[in-house]
């Protein structure tokens, strides 16, 4: 009876062992905070952005956040675009103080992708120098089959051969590209609305 008893107690002891682990596991919910809003609200480069589908030339990929890394003690967010043809490429960015980095795996060296203080006529290149960027103006407009935008930040994506313009909307990021004024890549609205 008494043998009873001990497993009885010691199955109890376990068991409240068990609930009271259970009830003082902190719980975490991530949600986007006011001043998260706010900031992805005033950037035409919002890192935490939802899944994009951008159409390039005559294919298109899926754009979307995978999460976040550590790289030479400094945390990026993981994009990857999953291409029409099923490649995948990465990116690991990062913001500070305004200014979005890119993580180049190539030269382990950081690039500016875009800067707070846009400003028409500032220029930049990737690590590399292969691609040289300039701000052409903040109120730029693009005409997409799905949309017309106005107040756009337009930069100047100067590669070897061709020289591109991509448009930045405010809140949202990326909606397009052309080349030679003539309408290359845009975004395909989704459930999210632009």
């Amino acid at each position: 009876m008494m043998k009873i008893n001990r497993i009885q107690l010691v199955l109890t002891i376990i068991a409240l062992m068990g609930i009271v682990n259970l009830f003082s596991q902190e719980k975490v919910i991530v949600k986007e905070s006011d001043f998260d809003k706010e900031i992805k609200k005033n950037t035409y480069f919002p890192l935490a952005t939802s899944e994009k589908k951008i159409a390039w030339k005559n294919t298109y990929y899926f754009e979307k956040i995978d999460g976040f890394k550590t790289i030479n003690g400094k945390e990026y967010t993981i994009r990857t675009e999953k291409w029409e043809s099923g490649r995948v490429k990465t990116s690991y960015l990062r913001e500070e103080e305004g200014i979005v980095y890119l993580y180049e795996v190539c030269c382990n060296i950081e690039t500016i992708v875009v800067d707070k203080k846009y400003i028409r006529g500032k220029s930049w290149e990737k690590a590399n120098k292969k691609v040289k960027y300039k701000v052409m103006t903040l109120a730029g407009r693009l005409k997409t089959p799905y949309n017309k935008y106005n107040n756009l930040l337009v930069i100047s994506e100067k590669h070897l051969r061709n020289t591109y313009k991509l448009y930045y909307k405010k809140g949202f990021g990326y909606v397009g590209a052309t080349r030679k004024g003539i309408l290359i890549s845009h975004v395909i609205p989704t459930k999210e609305k632009e």
